[in-house]
């Protein structure tokens, strides 16, 4: 509907990477790039050599935030089977020209691949500048693909996020040993 948060699913540990790039006559090189979904703090490096052995590096910090934001907290692996929970860590940040200090979030989760197994929106009630998980139990009967889908939202602020895993066949080692005594030759089937 209208004024719905942009959906957050590129996520990335390295936003951008060149190499190779020759600079202007002044010594200047221009980059741009789109920053991923990521709400962290990215760390620029710039390291620059000449023809003559001569070379100098830099570095800066990129900060990406919104006032709300919701954060999935989900395992690395489900496999098939699986009872579990889903959970989202929702935060806010600080804002002292704010006259309510206190937020009340709706938290919502759709979800592919997987079952819900409980309510699929659920209400917080937090302080601005903190913090609140909110959990979502679902179960997974099938191997393929899960996509996660997590959106809340406070008055005018929202964020809306989605997570895929991969939902896999169980694995199950199983061992066997054997013993006895034979002076010529025995068969064993395992």
């Amino acid at each position: 509907g209208d004024g719905d948060a942009p959906k957050r699913a590129d996520f990335r540990t390295t936003a951008y990477f060149e190499a190779g790039r020759k600079t202007d006559v002044e010594g200047r090189a221009h980059f741009s790039f789109k920053l991923p979904d990521n709400l962290t703090t990215f760390r620029v490096m710039a390291v620059a050599a000449g023809g003559d052995d001569r070379f100098g590096s830099g570095d800066s910090k990129i900060t990406t935030f919104r006032r709300l934001m919701a954060r999935p907290a989900l395992p690395r692996l489900i496999r098939v089977g699986d009872a579990l929970e889903a959970s989202v860590i929702v935060s806010s940040k600080p804002d002292p020209a704010a006259k309510d200090t206190k937020l009340h979030v709706e938290v919502r989760m759709t979800a592919k691949g997987v079952t819900v197994t409980g309510p699929a929106v659920r209400s917080v009630d937090m302080v601005r500048g903190g913090q609140a998980e909110v959990r979502f139990p679902v179960s997974a009967a099938a191997p393929g693909e899960a996509v996660f889908s997590f959106e809340a939202r406070s008055g005018a602020d929202a964020d809306r996020v989605e997570m895929k895993r991969k939902i896999e066949l169980p694995v199950s080692i199983e061992s066997a040993a054997v013993y006895g005594e034979t002076s010529h030759e025995a068969s064993i089937a395992l």
